[in-house]
């Protein structure tokens, strides 16, 4: 019971504290796709979308397809935050209404995922914002601890990834790249009461097709490394004390001894989350969760944008149930 309460914590705890200074601007150049996830009943689907800015995908996003990525950004945001207050009621009110004023802002190459049940789109089921730094080499928890993440030399070596194979099978192939970046792991949270093969889905369905946490860096190094690409060594997450133990568990370390501002520093060298991904991949896999992503994945997103936006249209144009109530 106390290792489940456990895994439950790691779930819905992943960074929640965020940058003051981000937020989601309404019209702002996004894009999102989809895909669909099974999970180990027949009957049990999920539609995975990725929200990015839309210069980091391969096509321009059309403006119905902007409109529609600001729209479930916003509401992963909000949904995010209501899960969070719930479980943290020791924190003050203002906090989480702050972060809500703040709302999430997507830098070059960062993610925002959302995952729904298949046909209910009116509230996600889980979320993760892959957080890549800024020009500088920064990610936000730097900024906002104004401290300086204690990075790894930069290194050439074995770089394992995960890819999608033809038949939409996902393995691990070793690849050689300089590595040695940070990348930032926030909004890791679930609804209680969804399938645990949600998050290794979000995790290797991210990285697999969309390379959330595979994509060249920034890492403010001297003029002549402008054009070399290095890939993301470490991530690092903020978290409360009492979740020390739970992360500790998942192979992340202690980045500073000391609390900063209240909260604790971790972090995650890519090797270990490797290990463990794999080891989710394979746990889902002998579950019964189909892992795979078909390799027509341009038209599937097109098919289920269109089922989401009808959706997201009807719920939009539904009366108020107050509507009226006080004339």
């Amino acid at each position: 019971m106390k290792t489940k309460i456990l895994i439950h914590l790691f779930l819905i705890a992943f960074l929640f504290f965020l940058f003051p200074t981000a937020r989601a601007e309404i019209g702002a150049n996004l894009s999102v796709s989809f895909d669909e996830l099974t999970g180990h009943e027949a009957d049990t689907q999920f539609v995975f979308a990725v929200i990015r800015p839309a210069e980091d995908t391969n096509q321009s996003a059309t403006r119905e397809n902007r409109e529609l990525a600001n729209t479930l950004l916003s509401q992963a945001h909000n949904w995010s935050l209501d899960q969070i207050r719930d479980r943290y009621t020791h924190h003050p009110a203002e906090k989480f209404e702050a972060m809500r004023r703040a709302g999430v802002k997507l830098s070059s190459h960062s993610a925002f995922i959302v995952v729904y049940r298949r046909g209910d789109y009116t509230k996600p089921v889980g979320t993760l914002w892959t957080a890549y730094p800024d020009a500088a080499g920064r990610i936000d928890l730097e900024r906002s601890l104004n401290w300086t993440f204690p990075r790894k030399e930069t290194r050439d070596g074995s770089y394992p990834v995960f890819q999608s194979e033809p038949d939409g099978s996902i393995i691990v192939r070793d690849a050689s790249r300089r590595q040695g970046g940070v990348v930032e792991l926030k909004r890791l949270v679930m609804n209680p009461q969804a399938p645990r093969g949600l998050m290794p889905a979000m995790l290797l369905r991210g990285e697999s097709y969309d390379h959330l946490n595979t994509q060249p860096l920034a890492i403010g190094m001297n003029p002549d490394d402008a054009d070399v690409s290095v890939y993301p060594g470490e991530y690092a997450l903020r978290c409360d004390r009492k979740l020390i133990p739970i992360y500790q568990r998942f192979g992340f370390r202690l980045a500073h001894p000391e609390p900063l501002n209240g909260d604790y520093v971790m972090s995650l060298d890519r090797s270990t989350y490797v290990q463990f991904a794999a080891k989710w991949l394979e746990k889902a896999n002998e579950s019964g969760w189909r892992i795979r992503f078909d390799s027509d994945t341009e038209a599937q997103s097109k098919t289920l944008a269109a089922e989401v936006q009808r959706f997201v249209r009807h719920e939009k144009s539904k009366p108020s149930w107050c509507e009226g109530a006080f004339r």
